[in-house]
């Protein structure tokens, strides 16, 4: 008996195997703003807004690699989508924050939207940046907000990470995480602050405003997608637990 209530357990395995799926599937999805110069974005201590337009609130993103999948054909390196500007962040869910249309191999067909939950941006850090800041290391303006604000040898990196949903309209729905980094070069975190906050700054003509600045970077974002099992696939998970517990019991009875 207890040899039978193990091979249940692995047949429960093997069968996950070929069963786990979601109708959003892969792993890696590398984009990039699209065009060059002045494609970067211009961000406040609570907004971020694309700056290369292709409709109202949304900016036009590009894909540099990906294997991702669905049900309407799949990502290509090369296809453009759209990335919604963000504001009042960060207790704002959206819908569409990113579309594609299905390409590569079936071009045309099914519409893919990543969007994000009422609590899927940031968090930032706690700490404000001081000026005491060395390569390397980060703050957030004010210790508030979603971005991390991260020195370098040459400049910042702000970086806004997000999660949330990724769904072709078929079920079940995907998860994905990912985050979205420009550079600002010549400015240290704490100039970055300063203009965001109105404060006066010695660095000045470096696409920087009072209360926000602006990167001409072609900036990235760097996106994990995670299958969802399917209910069934969930049933055998559970069916294959049970299975060892059974086994443990009859051994030591």
């Amino acid at each position: 008996m207890r040899r039978l209530w193990l091979f249940a357990g692995v047949a429960s395995a093997t069968l996950l195997t070929s069963t786990l799926s979601a109708s959003v599937m892969g792993a890696q999805l590398n984009l990039a703003n699209c065009g060059t110069s002045g494609s970067g974005v211009t961000v406040t201590g609570t907004s971020i807004t694309w700056n290369n337009n292709v409709a109202p609130n949304y900016g036009c993103i590009n894909i540099d690699s990906t294997n991702v999948v669905f049900s309407g054909g799949n990502l290509a390196g090369g296809e453009i989508g759209e990335i919604h500007n963000l504001t009042a962040l960060p207790n704002v869910a959206i819908t569409g924050f990113m579309i594609f249309v299905g390409g590569g191999s079936n071009p045309g067909v099914g519409t893919l939207s990543f969007d994000i939950g009422a609590a899927g941006l940031g968090p930032g850090l706690l700490n404000a940046c001081t000026g005491a800041e060395t390569n390397g290391q980060s703050c957030s303006v004010a210790g508030a907000g979603p971005f991390v604000l991260t020195k370098s040898s040459t400049g910042t990196s702000v970086t806004l990470s997000a999660h949330g949903t990724v769904s072709d309209g078929t079920v079940p729905i995907s998860t994905w995480q990912g985050s979205y980094t420009t550079q600002f070069a010549g400015l240290a975190p704490i100039d970055i602050q300063n203009f965001i906050e109105g404060l006066p700054d010695s660095n000045t003509g470096l696409g920087c405003v009072a209360g926000s600045c602006t990167s001409t970077y072609s900036g990235s974002f760097n996106v994990t997608v995670s299958q969802v099992p399917e209910p069934s696939s969930m049933f055998l998970i559970g069916a294959g637990l049970i299975g060892l517990v059974a086994s443990k019991r009859k051994k030591y009875l």
